[in-house]
């Protein structure tokens, strides 16, 4: 299986409320349900397909970190999956394959201080 199948896996057990199946069976028994649960569900918060939706890496430290953190539902299926994107921002290469525009410079350009 490959990451983007795993990942879309997880997502059908997460809207099935058993994100706990997707847990390697080679760790079952190494860890808790809450914090499998709990790492699964910040994994896909990080991979939801409008970027304001995924959580910092400082929020994501806390949800990882800390036991009583409220971590948000992801509201919408992962990336990988192009469920977040309209059919004006995909394209389709000339092996077939279904890709998104890069819209990396346009977002993270006012992140990125002017001064040097």
């Amino acid at each position: 299986m490959n990451f983007t199948s795993s990942l879309v896996q997880v997502w059908k057990n997460y809207k099935a409320n058993n994100i706990t199946a997707s847990v390697d069976p080679a760790l079952k028994g190494k860890l808790t349900v809450e914090e499998a649960s709990h790492t699964l569900q910040a994994g896909l918060l990080c991979t939801q397909s409008n970027v304001t939706l995924r959580p910092s890496m400082s929020e994501v430290v806390q949800m990882l970190t800390k036991k009583d953190y409220a971590i948000p539902s992801p509201k919408q299926q992962p990336f990988l999956n192009f469920g977040g994107l309209s059919q004006s921002d995909r394209t389709v290469s000339s092996n077939g394959l279904a890709s998104a525009r890069s819209s990396f410079h346009s977002t993270t350009s006012s992140l990125i201080p002017n001064e040097i």
